[in-house]
């Protein structure tokens, strides 16, 4: 939905319009206030939880690079350098 903005007919309602726009976009923002309201009494909160996931994410990041690195080194060993014959002969 789009909202028609009016032209102020003064400095005096135009600063009325910009900060009743700002409180109207700072109420929007207010459920996310909930998220960081730490209250160690009922647990973990949804930012301790979305921490968790991040650092899942980063470990298993972490350990596919471990592997990765691994499967690069193992193939360097098996396949013969490019410039050799045996390289040249198999293309």
């Amino acid at each position: 939905m789009t909202e028609v903005v009016r032209k102020p007919r003064n400095a005096k309602e135009a600063i009325y319009l910009e900060a009743r726009g700002a409180r109207q976009s700072s109420e929007k923002l207010l459920p996310l206030l909930k998220l960081i309201d730490d209250d160690d009494s009922e647990g973990p909160g949804p930012i301790d939880e979305i921490k968790g996931v991040l650092t899942a994410i980063i470990e298993i990041l972490a350990k596919q690079n471990q592997d990765l690195a691994h499967i690069k080194s193992v193939c360097e060993r098996m396949s013969p350098p490019p410039d050799s014959a045996e390289a040249i002969s198999t293309h």
